[in-house]
C-alpha cells in the first residue's frame, strides 16, 4: 500500500492508535527477558522489527525514536528503568540501533521483491536484527572510550551471543510465519477506515 498519497482522517486516527499501541507493545517487550550476561534477551527486538514490518518506514522510524524519548526523559521504560544516564551504559546502541533497524525492516518490506511475503520479512527482519546487533556491539567500545565504561562488558557480553543470536533467529522465524497473516488482517481492519 502506498504511502505516497494523502491519507483521509479516518486513516490518520487509525495510524495515530497503531503507532500508540506499537508503542505499547515495545515497553511491555523490555519486561519480558531473560538475562544472559550483562545484555537481557528480551521480545524487544522482535517488537521493534514487527512495527517497521506491519506500519512501514515511517512509523517504523516514529515508534522507537519516541520509545527512546520517553526513556531518556525519564519515563521507566527500559528494561532497568530510564533517565538521561542510560547514554552512560555501554549496551545503550542496541537501543539507539531499534530507530534504522525497524525503518529499514519496514523499508525493505516495503519493497516486495519476491513473490513469497515469508521471504521478504525474513530478509526485512534479518537486516533490521542486524542493525541493531551492528549499533548495540559498535557502541560498547565508544562508551568505554567517551564514557569511561568497563570494556569487560564487551568480554562478558561474547560469551552469551551464540544464545543472543539463536533467539533472534528464532524471532526472525516467527515473525516470517506471522507478519503476512497480520499483515493481510490489518488491511482488513483499516478497510472501514478509508473512507472516513
Amino acid at each position: 500500500m502506498s504511502r505516497m498519497k494523502k491519507l483521509t482522517v479516518g486513516e490518520e486516527i487509525f495510524d495515530l492508535v497503531l503507532t500508540s499501541l506499537m508503542v505499547a507493545v515495545v515497553v511491555i517487550s523490555a519486561r519480558l527477558s531473560l538475562a544472559i550476561g550483562p545484555v537481557p534477551i528480551t521480545m524487544q527486538t522482535l517488537a521493534v522489527v514487527l512495527t517497521g514490518l506491519l506500519l512501514g518506514p515511517r512509523v517504523g522510524l516514529l515508534v522507537p525514536s519516541l520509545y527512546l524519548l520517553m526513556g531518556l526523559i525519564g519515563f521507566p521504560v527500559f528494561s532497568g528503568g530510564g533517565g538521561i544516564g542510560y547514554l552512560m551504559k555501554p549496551t545503550f546502541g542496541f537501543l539507539l540501533g531499534f530507530i534504522p533497524g525497524s525503518y529499514l525492516a519496514g523499508f525493505l518490506y516495503r519493497l516486495k521483491w519476491f513473490k513469497r511475503d515469508y521471504i521478504s520479512v525474513l530478509i526485512a527482519s534479518f537486516t533490521g536484527i542486524f542493525v541493531i546487533y551492528l549499533f548495540g556491539l559498535g557502541y560498547i567500545p565508544l562508551a568505554a572510550v567517551f564514557f569511561g565504561s568497563e570494556l569487560v562488558v564487551m568480554a562478558a557480553i561474547l560469551p552469551g551471543l551464540p544464545f543472543m543470536i539463536i533467539g533472534e533467529w528464532i524471532k526472525i522465524i516467527s515473525l516470517a510465519l506471522l507478519v503476512p497473516i497480520l499483515t493481510r488482517e490489518l488491511e482488513k481492519i483499516r478497510q472501514p477506515f478509508t473512507n472516513r
